[in-house]
């Protein structure tokens, strides 16, 4: 992506406010700061700019992982995996460190000793005293009208036996907002059975929004997400290479000369690990190019309504939506882009 630095914009909005940027006071430049961060995400969440739009292949749940430890299900709790051999997703019933979901024996064979197939919903017969069950066996609890799996068979006694059985819990097909390894979601364009990018047969799953994420109820078990990404403000203190950061710590560092930019932590640091000594610990938040003359009119803007300068703001009010106008134009009729043909109709769906 073709960006500029903030300490450009920044530079652009004290000429225009009449300021030498070299000498301005700390407490004016931090006004100004949130002026053009307010700005910034004005126009970074009016459209779906390319630059900030991505299509990535999404799974329900992180994928499963052979060495991590998955500690078993409680009335309230449970881990549900990805596992990517079978593309099918799974429920851990006990506690498990090396044990599969499925094994390979000419075709894939759930582990119902250690998991089950995640389900919507399950269903079974009354637990009853004095019953042989074996491993993979789906009982209802009448007690508390919860279904559980049987992974260690045993003839039941008297009464139900927890040690034997893992308790279900209906499978919620969502997305997070936030995912180990994954592009933070800020808005959600579409939700795609196939990747668009490559296949133009696509179809559009049902989704919708909740405070989980980005649900799909009777989508295929991977989709593709078209997203935009999600915005950051700016609000980061200037780098003290005598601190440490933790993830998700903002700075503005002055990585050389005069240029400045802002970085969010991504892994922990000591002191003196900077974005230019420990680059892989940092992200550099872009500023893309196109936004500049936004940003700059449109600050200076309001640095003028918070000095009382009604009329002047709004004639910079007005140069600015200009140029965001502008860009829009840009990216809407300039550059025609067709839309990619949409399939309607069923798809398959083993969940």
């Amino acid at each position: 992506m073709r960006a500029v630095n903030y300490s450009e914009v920044l530079q652009l909005v004290c000429e225009l406010a009449g300021f030498t940027y070299a000498t301005t006071a700390s407490q004016t430049l931090m006004r100004l700061r949130g002026h053009i961060s307010r700005r910034f995400r004005s126009i970074w969440e009016c459209d779906y700019w390319p630059e900030l739009t991505r299509v990535q292949e999404r799974h329900y749940r992180s994928d499963y992982a052979s060495g991590t430890s998955y500690a078993a299900p409680t009335t309230t709790t449970s881990t549900e995996v990805f596992y990517p051999p079978t593309k099918g997703y799974y429920q851990v019933l006990r506690a498990s460190t090396g044990n599969a979901p499925a094994t390979l024996s000419g075709a894939y064979t759930t582990n119902t000793a250690y998991w089950y197939n995640a389900q919507a919903s399950y269903s079974g017969n009354d637990w009853a005293a004095s019953t042989v069950y074996t491993v993979g066996t789906v009982v209802r609890y009448p007690d508390n009208n919860r279904y559980y799996s049987c992974h260690t068979a045993h003839t039941s006694g008297a009464t139900f036996d927890a040690t034997k059985f893992g308790i279900l819990t209906p499978f919620d097909k969502y997305i997070a907002y936030e995912q180990a390894g994954q592009t933070a979601i800020g808005e959600v364009r579409d939700v795609l059975t196939t990747d668009p990018q490559v296949d133009r047969l696509f179809s559009t799953a049902n989704w919708t929004l909740s405070r989980n994420g980005v649900q799909v109820p009777d989508g295929p078990a991977i989709v593709w997400l078209e997203f935009r990404t999600r915005f950051t403000p700016l609000l980061g203190d200037d780098y003290s290479a005598t601190a440490t950061y933790a993830v998700g710590d903002q700075i503005l560092f002055n990585s050389s000369g005069s240029v400045k930019n802002f970085y969010t932590c991504v892994t922990a640091t000591s002191a003196g690990e900077s974005p230019n000594t420990a680059a892989a610990k940092w992200s550099l938040i872009e500023i893309p190019y196109l936004f500049q003359p936004y940003l700059v009119t449109g600050a200076f803007a309001d640095f003028l309504i918070m000095d009382g300068q009604m009329d002047k703001a709004a004639a910079q009010n007005r140069i600015a939506d200009e140029y965001l106008a502008d860009e829009l134009q840009k990216l809407h009729d300039l550059q025609p882009q067709y839309q990619r043909l949409a399939v309607s109709g069923a798809y398959h769906s083993s969940l």
